[in-house]
């Protein structure tokens, strides 16, 4: 039991390494993709927050939102999540005013 538990925290260990590394590189529609996989297997709210940012770097800030919002009642995620949701929603668009007002 022991054994299986320490292969999972390491499997998680080299997931945030390669989601690191595929975010420092632009590999963001890979980051994605190795976070939702691994979340899967692990339900790691860590992932979240790579998660999150490579969907602002693809141009789904608001989808990385709602990520981080799933994420941040999790234990220990709290500050984490509420700094990359500040960052978010300082990088989000405004609406286009012409557009609100004719509706």
């Amino acid at each position: 039991l022991r054994s299986l538990a320490g292969s999972l925290a390491k499997m998680s260990t080299n997931t945030q390494v390669l989601a690191q590394y595929y975010c420092r590189e632009g590999y963001h529609n890979k980051v994605i993709t190795i976070c939702k996989e691994e979340q899967r297997r692990t339900s790691d709210p860590t992932l979240s927050l790579y998660k999150a940012y490579a969907m602002h770097c693809e141009g789904n800030t608001r989808e990385g939102i709602l990520e981080l919002q799933t994420a941040i009642d999790k234990r220990d995620m709290a500050v984490p999540c509420a700094s990359a949701l500040i960052f978010l929603n300082n990088h989000l668009n405004p609406p286009d005013r012409g557009a609100v007002s004719e509706a």
